[in-house]
């Protein structure tokens, strides 16, 4: 049985490693990019050489645009057949849908970064929110805004990328350093809420796997809690644990 994966936003960053790596775990790979086609390229240039028996496709789609991203999925499916895996790595599109639920809360609390504070303006447009420094995305150190073009010559790249983004990421931060900076963030930030309030954390997927390893119940490891972008999960906190819901 073939495996397939169709990754959003795989051009840049996180996405091109995670083409790569599943490229290299033996996944056919369709991925959506948008403002860089050289970059796409790049990336598609290196999957076919990590996994010269593979299928790989690059398909441009805006994921702000429904149509678009809908067309892509439809593409993929096509020319891979079924789809095994979905990683949303990039989606205004499914932000807005998230925001029609019309989820009601009392408090929000997000990163520093732009892109979650324009997350929540879209989700919460009438609310004020505060920034807290610690739910900040891991540092990406010297990889930080490169291209896997970019790192491509970079052996401690293919390391990261080999491992499944899990190794120490040179003049950036640990897994474990990242993981403890999140839920001590996530305590600190609790414990000043009231009781019986509706609270709602924008923050990044790494940052939501690493309190929900630690809160979470039921008690998963940290990949399990992923979650794609515009995607929320929901529990109850009762000072010790988080029940999902």
């Amino acid at each position: 049985m073939n495996k397939n994966v169709l990754i959003t936003g795989g051009s840049r960053g996180i996405g091109a490693a995670a083409v790569l790596a599943f490229a290299k775990a033996g996944y056919n790979v369709a991925f959506t990019y948008n403002a860089h086609p050289d970059a796409a390229d790049a990336v598609h240039r290196q999957a076919e050489a990590l996994a010269p028996g593979g299928c790989f496709l690059a398909i441009r789609a805006d994921a702000g645009d429904s149509v678009q991203v809908q067309a892509a999925v439809e593409q993929a499916q096509r020319e891979l057949g079924s789809l095994q895996v979905l990683v949303c790595n990039a989606g205004i599109a499914q932000v807005k849908a998230l925001q029609k639920r019309g989820l009601s809360v009392d408090e929000v609390f997000v990163s520093p970064l732009l892109r979650t504070r324009q997350t929540a303006d879209i989700l919460f447009p009438k609310m004020h929110y505060t920034v807290v420094d610690g739910l900040i995305e891991t540092d990406f150190g010297r990889f930080e805004g490169k291209s896997a073009d970019e790192l491509s010559g970079d052996p401690a790249y293919q390391v990261w990328v080999d491992a499944m983004c899990l190794t120490p990421i040179p003049e950036g931060e640990s897994v474990t350093d990242f993981k403890t900076r999140c839920c001590e963030a996530f305590a600190e930030t609790i414990k000043n809420v009231p009781d019986g309030s509706h609270v709602g954390f924008v923050v990044h997927g790494g940052v939501i796997m690493a309190i929900m390893e630690a809160y979470a119940r039921p008690k998963k490891d940290f990949y399990a809690y992923h979650i794609g972008n515009g995607e929320c999960l929901q529990g109850v906190y009762d000072g010790e644990t988080i029940q999902i819901k």
